[in-house]
C-alpha cells in the first residue's frame, strides 16, 4: 500500500485556564481592553489563593 488513506484526524484545543480578566477565580491579566467587561468586576492578577464557590462562578457567567 503506498499512500495509506486517512480516515480520522484528532484536535487537542488547548484553553483551559484562561478565564475572563475579571473573573472571581483569578487570571493572568494586568487590565481590562474591552469596556463592556468592566461592569463585571475588578481586575485579580493571578490565581486567587481562597477560590469563590461554584455559585459565585455560575453567576458571574450569566
Amino acid at each position: 500500500m503506498p499512500h495509506p488513506i486517512v480516515i480520522a484526524y484528532h484536535l487537542v484545543w488547548m484553553g483551559y485556564g484562561w478565564w475572563l480578566p475579571n473573573d472571581p477565580r483569578g487570571s493572568t491579566s494586568c487590565n481590562i481592553r474591552q469596556d463592556v467587561l468592566n461592569d463585571l468586576g475588578q481586575v485579580h492578577f493571578g490565581r486567587k489563593r481562597i477560590q469563590p464557590v461554584s455559585a459565585v462562578i455560575r453567576k458571574f457567567y450569566e
